[in-house]
């Protein structure tokens, strides 16, 4: 009966690397890049000069704003600046003075 110890070989030597080959490249544009002429794209066609001004951010809060007033009257009858939520679309056009801040 043969019986082994824990000990290794010193002439043994480390098992082999292994290699991982790198993924196909994408040779597709992004969304939003630029053409090899340097024309800028969104979503892959040509954009317009007015797409690519860079939007004043006072201006972009302002109509997320908007959108978000708007979403809590219309969805959830909550007016903001009354502070209240109503129990329908009736009851907030007949108390809520407005949309707007200024409308209060």
């Amino acid at each position: 009966m043969t019986t082994t110890t824990g000990a290794t070989s010193q002439n043994s030597s480390p098992p082999p690397l292994k290699t991982t080959q790198n993924p196909p490249r994408n040779d597709k544009p992004s969304k939003n890049s630029k053409t090899q002429k340097g024309e800028e794209t969104i979503g892959g066609r040509r954009a317009n000069p007015s797409e690519l001004r860079v939007r004043d951010p006072a201006i972009q809060h302002r109509e997320d704003l908007q959108e978000i007033l708007t979403n809590l009257r219309d969805e959830h009858l909550y007016c903001l600046f009354c502070g209240c939520q109503y129990e329908s679309s009736e009851a907030l056009l007949s108390n809520c003075p407005g949309i707007n801040e200024d409308d209060h």
